[in-house]
């Protein structure tokens, strides 16, 4: 039989359940098993390497569990490589202030096509 709580404080006196997430988001909930227990803990550890342990987890728990879509990007190509230009000036010349306002005209587009196609489903 496995245990039932999820959570225990370092001194393992007090342990919690998550019985349930409440969303109304459905799509967001993408895996719902256990993310592995790799995270060491002592009581002599400095908050340094606990802040290390516990960032080095949930990076690793993301690369496992989450895995980025196209539907999920926020920038299109386009969008991104006018960013790239623009940052490789030097100056805020008049073609910095097209490329501007370029990439903002994109980004518009980009959210706009994709909240339609959101509306459709």
């Amino acid at each position: 039989m496995t245990s039932k709580w999820t959570w225990s404080s370092p001194d393992c006196r007090t342990k919690k359940a998550i019985d349930f997430v409440i969303s109304d988001r459905k799509d967001i909930v993408k895996d719902v098993s256990e993310i592995d227990n790799t995270l060491e803990y002592n009581e002599n550890m400095s908050v340094n390497i606990l802040f290390e342990n516990i960032k080095n987890t949930i990076t690793n728990a993301k690369g496992i569990h989450y895995h980025k879509t196209n539907e999920d990007q926020k920038l299109n190509q386009r969008t991104k490589l006018l960013i790239r230009r623009r940052r490789e000036m030097s100056d805020k010349t008049a073609e910095y202030r097209s490329i501007n306002l370029e990439i903002a005209k994109e980004m518009r587009k980009f959210r706009r096509v994709k909240n339609q196609k959101e509306i459709k489903t």
